[in-house]
Formats: structure tokens, C-alpha cells, sequence
């Protein structure tokens, strides 16, 4: 089974992307890219940023595709969820985000 590079994250307005090496050398840990947010999602407003790199949902460690996908499909609404990222070495996080019904 091939590994899927890039993932439009249905109704979250990003695209994310799998770390290649060049690219993994400018963070701390895995996880995956964020390369596109659409200036209107919640994220962006939030603060996400094109170049975060995502490392985990709640308790639960992203280092692909697969597990982001994974993980994301178990959230039910109204769950809220915590959600970690990586800009310029350091470590943030967005709390308190809640499922949407989909």
C-alpha cells in the first residue's frame, strides 16, 4: 500500500502534507504539513499557519497521514479535541475545538 503524500481534510478548510526528510530536518519531532488553510476555516482563524506542523490530536500522536485520518474520523460531535503543532521550534496548541457533525 502506498503512503499518501497530500490530504484535503474535508470541512476543516486545510490541506496537510507527509514530512519528507529535506523538509522534517526544520522541526523538532514527526508529524505532518500544513500547506494550505483557507483564510476563512476556524483554523486560521485560530492562528494556524501554512508551514505548522501538526504532532498530535488530544493524546494521540500524528506522524502521517494514516494516523491523522485516523484519529480525525473517531472525533464524534460534540467532542472537543486539543489540537498540537510545531511553528519555528516551538510548541503550540489550539484547545477546546469541537467536532462538527458532518
Amino acid at each position: 500500500r502506498e503512503l499518501q503524500w497530500e490530504y484535503i481534510v474535508p470541512g476543516w478548510g486545510i490541506t496537510v502534507e507527509q514530512l519528507n526528510r529535506k523538509r522534517a530536518q526544520r522541526y523538532n519531532q514527526g508529524g505532518i504539513l500544513v500547506t494550505k488553510v483557507s483564510r476563512r476555516s476556524t483554523l486560521a482563524e485560530l492562528g494556524l499557519k501554512r508551514g505548522d506542523l501538526i504532532y498530535r490530536i488530544n493524546s494521540l500522536k500524528v506522524n502521517s497521514i494514516e494516523d491523522f485520518k485516523r484519529i480525525t474520523t473517531q472525533l464524534r460531535s460534540p467532542q472537543r479535541f486539543h489540537f498540537y503543532f510545531e511553528r519555528d521550534g516551538q510548541q503550540l496548541r489550539i484547545a477546546n475545538l469541537i467536532v462538527r457533525s458532518r
